[in-house]
């Protein structure tokens, strides 16, 4: 009898641990059950079966369905994107993209299921902090927002000025609050933009003399998270470092993306 107990200690010790360090919700999800039973397991041993009874009842059966019926509300993540090429676009009606690849892969790495939702704004950080979870599309941030939490650069880049510099696209978050947004397919002068935009405007067929082109800053693309989700934004910055720590893995999703 001594010996089950003790053995039924070690179990919960096991699945404590287990649990600690699990990052898939559906996983973590059985072996909370599983700890359930195994206290009840316990207690009868210990002959106390109605207090047995009541955990099964109670704590495995009640309270587990409850965080069931939570994992379920919390895991619909909602991804705001700027559809940018080469990051994220839709193309025959189904989304791609380099970031696109990366979130899906992560979320779906943890467990959780992804609304993604295209927005049109010349505010996206404010549709982010009002209801979404994450922002993609090319967001190039040169200051910090309150509310909002950026991640770990997860593409290297460098934001170029042309002439005056007086016109921006949306996903570049400069200082200027009265910065002239524009959708990227009509700046043609005076503007600010990043490489994989640039890219895209050689791609339209549009030309501009390189040397008119002025390196402002060498910065990075990065993923923006509602500051309420900063437990996420710190899992993302574990995946994008185990990411580019694969350098082949890397380096092939950068060349079947951007080119």
């Amino acid at each position: 009898m001594i010996l089950m107990i003790y053995g039924f200690f070690i179990i919960l010790i096991i699945i404590s641990i287990y649990i600690l360090f699990q990052n898939n919700n559906l996983n973590a999800l059985i072996a909370y059950g599983i700890f359930g039973a195994a206290i009840s397991g316990i207690f009868f041993l210990m002959n106390a079966p109605d207090v047995a009874l009541v955990e099964i009842t109670v704590g495995s059966a009640f309270i587990f369905f409850i965080y069931l019926i939570a994992i379920k509300k919390v895991a619909k993540i909602k991804v705001l994107y700027l559809e940018t090429p080469y990051m994220i676009e839709e193309i025959n009606d189904e989304l791609r993209g380099f970031e696109y690849n990366l979130i899906k892969e992560f979320l779906d790495e943890k467990g959780l299921e992804a609304n993604f939702i295209k927005i049109k704004t010349k505010k996206p950080l404010m549709e982010l902090k009002d209801y979404g979870d994450i922002l993609i599309g090319g967001i190039c941030p040169l200051i910090e927002v309150d509310g909002i939490t950026f991640s770990k650069e997860i593409l290297p880049t460098k934001i170029l000025k042309s002439g005056k510099g007086l016109k921006s696209p949306i996903g570049i978050i400069l200082k200027n609050k009265n910065q002239n947004i524009y959708p990227v397919e009509e700046l043609e002068e005076n503007f600010i933009i990043d490489l994989v935009r640039l890219k895209y405007l050689f791609l339209l067929g549009k030309k501009f003399d390189e040397k008119e082109l002025l390196e402002l800053h060498k910065t990075g693309y990065k993923v923006a998270f509602n500051k309420k989700d900063e437990f996420l934004a710190n899992e993302f910055n574990e995946y994008i470092s185990q990411i580019k720590k694969d350098e082949k893995k890397y380096n092939e999703l950068i060349r079947r993306y951007i080119g």
